[in-house]
């Protein structure tokens, strides 16, 4: 008999097992927990605590925040329990890049209901998957919550938006309810938040956005007066598998929110130092889209990122045979937006006359220059992804044989149900056979993609197109998008783009936020605090633009990995161009952290900002900008004498 890989990890997760019929049974692993008493569920871990009844459904009982000792719901009248359900416990990791959780597997055998509940250690969310068809559609229940104490919460439902080429005006809009009538909300993300105790219930769906899921619902949320509901479990008939959907206990409010959040994310997809958090350069942002790739082209380019501080290159489109809709010579060449393998089957090897010896010099050249190698790649649309073994397997090539790591995957249409499941299946192969290597960038610009938390596992999110040649880059507005998006989004996985800023000028001329009104240290230092994305040709920087912000590069390199380890969270206000605004990162430990403050367009000179988790004072070093800082009592106090500026701070 021949063993797969995945026939030994589903043999070793079988031997991890403990199953049984309506028999009770406790089983403890790191701070986990799971009990059955045959018609009570529990599990826990140090953190959070559920409780369900099992009848014809599960019926909630119990959701306990243990670090607040806070009791978070009534609960719900007794109803005639079920002994036909089976109970299935493992330890083990769904996807390579997880942390590893505490599974607990419930299936009814007389109705076929199936139900994947699990946690993480120290980590306050429990979260809930169907593996079933539920009866009612997708309109069924996620979860159900009787709220205690409802007169003193407001519920916020939070719509992002993705398609950010057209979304213009914003990404996150977060709108209040207060508990005191009916409502229906729609959106991945929602919280509970008690006003005066701070103490609140965080909502997550891995899902795609509401447009762009396969399994539709008219809302996500709705109150009746006295119970939330939350709706659309995202079965997918073709995969087996509905959106998982997790409940996170938090404290603090808004700060302990994001930290908790943070959590969650990272124990889907943990943070590696030297994979993840680079700062990536895509040629794209300069508007000459494919025509210059040439072998001698991105040997220079990567000769110039590593005097840049550069730790990825990415080709953009126009390195493979094929020729996209985007190409400078889509019209001549009946360029192509979808059915990529039946225009061409050679559509993704190397360009013949831009790449003539393919991507084995290129590659060379990026190691020998202490670069990582990246490119851009289509999943082929066509046939609800009917190509998606073929585009994971050519993917995968690439990766072996000439060392590219980072994806940015772009055209993706998925409308139906097969197709969700395609684009997953293609993505979860290629991150298992990599072992976790390849990273994806997922474009969520246009087109009905994962987005932002469809896929959180794979990697990060290509947030934006923006150019200084269509006047569409304001660096006061990707700020924005990304301190408002870095609430809910592990900032982490954003890749945040800064742009040469020398070029057209004469596009914004009047415009009191131009480009080339800021400092170019000032652009990189905005998104530092993502994954930054250099959307530029390096080899084309005035050496101004250079001088300035490669010494700040090398500085945020010194200190990145324990920025990314901390929680990161925007403190200040929102900005809006006339603000005081920034990011701080502080350490687990509460005793260290980071902090880049903006002095945006305001004739302030000096700001109070708050820095959560921190109430004591604490020595300052500044790192990097032309200002001062001290930190007392939870307050950090800067001096900026330039609107335009920043400071970058260690305590």
């Amino acid at each position: 008999m021949r063993f797969t890989k995945t026939t030994i990890s589903l043999l070793v997760m079988l031997l991890l097992s403990i199953e049984c019929y309506s028999a009770p049974l406790s089983h403890q692993w790191e701070d986990c927990s799971v009990k059955f008493d045959g018609q009570k569920l529990e599990i826990s871990n140090s953190l959070i605590h559920r409780t369900w009844q099992l009848g014809e459904e599960l019926i909630p009982q119990k959701l306990t925040d243990l670090q607040s000792k806070v009791e978070w719901i009534n609960p719900t009248d007794v109803v005639k329990s079920s002994k036909n359900w089976t109970v299935t416990i493992q330890t083990s990791k769904s996807k390579f890049v997880e942390e590893e959780s505490l599974q607990v597997n419930l299936e009814r055998k007389d109705n076929g209901k199936t139900y994947r509940i699990r946690v993480f250690p120290n980590t306050p969310a429990v979260e809930v998957e169907q593996l079933s068809k539920p009866e009612s559609g997708p309109d069924a229940l996620v979860d159900q919550l009787a709220l205690s104490d409802s007169s003193d919460l407001v519920f916020t439902n939070v719509e992002l938006k993705d398609h950010t080429d057209s979304n213009h005006k914003g990404l996150v809009f977060p709108k209040e309810f207060k508990l005191t009538t009916p409502f229906t909300s729609s959106g991945n993300i929602a919280f509970v938040e008690n006003c005066d105790t701070q103490n609140g219930l965080l909502f997550i769906k891995i899902a795609p956005l509401p447009h762009a899921r396969a399994s539709k619902t008219d809302h996500d949320f709705s109150w009746d007066g006295k119970t939330l509901y939350w709706k659309g479990p995202g079965y997918n008939s073709i995969s087996k598998h509905g959106y998982p959907c997790a409940v996170i206990c938090y404290s603090g409010g808004r700060a302990g929110r994001i930290a908790a959040s943070q959590k969650y994310q990272r124990a889907l997809r943990r943070y590696v130092p030297g994979r993840d958090g680079q700062l990536l350069s895509n040629t794209w942002g300069d508007r000459s889209r494919d025509a210059k790739i040439s072998e001698e082209f991105l040997k220079t380019e990567i000769i110039a990122g590593e005097k840049f501080g550069i730790d990825v290159m990415q080709v953009d489109d126009g390195w493979q045979r094929g020729t996209t809709q985007n190409s400078a010579v889509a019209r001549s060449k009946s360029g192509v937006w979808s059915g990529f393998w039946k225009a061409d089957p050679n559509f993704w090897s190397p360009h013949e006359e831009r790449l003539p010896n393919g991507l084995d010099p290129v590659a060379a050249s990026a190691s020998k220059h202490g670069l990582k190698l990246g490119i851009w790649y289509a999943p082929d649309s066509d046939d609800d992804f009917g190509n998606w073994e073929r585009d994971a397997d050519r993917i995968l090539e690439l990766h072996r044989d000439h060392s590219v790591t980072y994806f940015k995957l772009d055209s993706i249409v998925m409308e139906t149900e097969i197709a969700e499941h395609r684009v997953s299946q293609l993505m979860n192969k290629v991150i298992e056979e990599s072992k976790g290597e390849v990273v994806i960038d997922l474009d969520v610009t246009a087109g009905v993609r994962p987005g932002y938390l469809g896929a959180i596992s794979v990697g990060t999110v290509f947030v934006e197109n923006r150019y200084t040649d269509w006047g569409s880059y304001w660096p006061n507005k990707t700020l924005r998008n990304f301190w408002q998006l870095s609430e809910f989004i592990d900032p982490i996985r954003l890749r945040m783009e800064f742009l040469n800023n020398f070029r057209n000028i004469e596009k914004y001329k009047g415009a009191d936020q131009a480009p080339s009104t800021y400092p170019p240290a000032y652009l990189f230092a905005s998104v530092m605090f993502s994954s930054p994305l250099a959307w530029f040709e390096v080899s084309e920087l005035p050496e101004k633009f250079s001088q300035e912000v490669a010494p700040l590069v090398k500085v945020w390199k010194e200190h990145r990995v324990n920025i990314h380890q901390g929680d990161m969270i925007p403190i200040g206000d929102v900005p809006d161009g006339t603000s005081w605004t920034g990011f701080c990162s502080i350490a687990k430990d509460r005793k260290s952290g980071y902090a880049v403050v903006f002095r945006e367009l305001n004739d302030q000179s000096t700001a109070s900002i708050d820095l959560p988790f921190i109430d004591t004072d604490k020595e300052i070093e500044v790192l990097s900008g032309d200002g001062k800082a001290s930190l007392k009592n939870g307050k950090l106090e800067v001096e900026l004498a330039k609107p335009r500026s920043y400071l970058f701070v260690k305590f």
